[in-house]
């Protein structure tokens, strides 16, 4: 389906090169936002989300990873009047099959109604607050209020503190750029359709990040290849991940370890 200059890209197209290369031990899916293509309800396209989203959840735990479900974000959260194809409503409509499989066992965080508090309260003291200024893709602040949002429901779920601190300013900017360092990196690992993304730098370079500290630099040349764990090579979610690290959770220290990308092995 085309949602733009370009075909959407699909994540089934490489889930599993994802799955057998990175060896996850916990997924975090949200999905939703682009599902219903921007467009009014469609049964077509909500069959395919529901579709999509189980055959994700059952891949991955067949795979040996544990699947967490977020509900999509908010669409058109600052001036929802000019949401004239009501899609923030489609979404809802989505959200709510979400969290309808909890009775069967799925885990799902509900972003939804903590991230509209939130929006609320932050327009209530600052009326130029903009969450999204696209409507889509939020700021700083909008990427933090999605993770406080989604926080309670997966500490629950991983037996973690309800309440956890999350980066901002320069620190929030330090994950920013851990994040698009490593998901580079996967994303040219695993293989996208995806046009006009910069290729990242082979696995077998990126540096190894110790807690709470960001670097762009690669190994130096002859370098011996460090060791990887989950802490260390998260592409995705890392407001959500960094909160998890900082927690101390033994299951989430150490993921199992790649599957090797080359000849050689690591040590």
């Amino acid at each position: 389906m085309r949602g733009g200059a370009f075909p959407r890209p699909c994540i089934h197209d490489r889930l599993g090169a994802i799955l057998s290369r990175y060896k996850p031990t916990l997924v975090i899916a949200c999905y939703g936002m682009n599902d219903g293509m921007m467009q009014s309800f469609s049964e077509a396209n909500f069959q395919a989300y529901q579709q999509g989203m189980r055959r994700l959840k059952e891949k991955a735990e067949s795979a040996g990873a544990r699947f967490i479900a977020v509900t999509p974000p908010l669409y058109m959260a600052d001036t929802l009047e000019k949401d004239s194809a009501r899609y923030n409503a489609v979404l809802d409509i989505y959200a709510g099959w979400l969290n309808g499989q909890k009775k069967k066992g799925w885990l799902v965080a509900d972003m939804r109604p903590g991230l509209s508090r939130q929006i609320r309260a932050a327009k209530e003291k600052d009326p130029r607050f903009i969450y999204a200024p696209d409507g889509v893709h939020p700021g700083p602040e909008g990427h933090v209020m999605i993770a406080r949002s989604v926080w309670p429901a997966i500490a629950s779920f991983l037996n973690l503190p309800p309440e956890v601190r999350f980066p901002e300013g320069d620190a929030f900017r330090k994950i920013l750029e851990r994040h698009n360092l490593f998901k580079l990196a996967w994303l040219s690992e695993t293989g996208h359709k995806r046009p006009g993304i910069p290729a990242g730098i082979p696995i077998a370079e990126l540096p190894r990040i110790p807690e709470d500290v960001c670097t762009k630099a690669v190994p130096k040349p002859g370098a011996g290849r460090q060791p990887r764990s989950l802490k260390d090579t998260v592409p995705i979610a890392d407001l959500i991940l960094d909160a998890v690290r900082k927690t101390g959770a033994p299951m989430l220290r150490e993921n199992k370890e790649p599957a090797c990308t080359g000849p050689e092995k690591d040590t």
